[in-house]
């Protein structure tokens, strides 16, 4: 099944070939038309694991990426679910590191295969913070204020004192 790509007559004009776009409402309208409608299949596609480039990369439309996030960055609830897209997106990236690291239709030598599962856990982290490695810090020492006053003190009072004459112009 061969997909075929509409007229250019048909297809709405890119959004970095309309003039004016911020001044002009009607051109600024059909933007934002076209994202919403869109908008859907993006979720969508995301949820199965795909990236928002990818997705809009194969979009016959041409949406620009950039616009396209600020676009839904401007709607509260577009926001939500996008970070929401994004952490069922980190939960479907999980199950492509199992089938990388047992090597399922994945063929791929040890290195490679430790640089993809790396990549998506550090972008899984990104995305999900249930995915991001914790840290820990522990402290085993107690630390005196006033041990460390009186020690600050004492190198003080101990310092070498240095002769000499006092040249001004120096």
């Amino acid at each position: 099944m061969t997909t075929q790509t509409p007229p250019a007559w048909l297809a709405p004009p890119a959004a970095n070939h309309i003039p004016n776009i911020g001044k002009n409402p009607p051109a600024t309208e059909l933007l934002h038309t076209r994202y919403r409608i869109i908008f859907e299949s993006v979720m969508e596609r995301m949820y199965s694991g795909a990236t928002l480039s990818a997705v809009l990369a194969d979009d016959f439309r041409d949406v620009n990426v950039g616009a396209y996030i600020r676009w839904i960055r401007k709607d509260k609830e577009l926001n939500r679910r996008y970070e929401e897209a994004k952490e069922i997106r980190a939960e479907t990236w999980s199950g492509k590191i199992i089938e990388e690291a047992e090597g399922i239709n994945h063929p791929n030598d040890t290195a490679r295969s430790k640089l993809i599962i790396d990549t998506y856990k550090w972008l899984m982290g990104i995305d999900n913070k249930q995915y991001r490695p914790s840290q820990q810090v522990e402290i085993n020492s107690q630390i005196s204020i006033t041990a460390a006053i009186e020690q600050g003190m004492s190198r003080a009072l101990n310092r070498p004192v240095i002769e000499g004459d006092w040249d001004e112009e120096t």
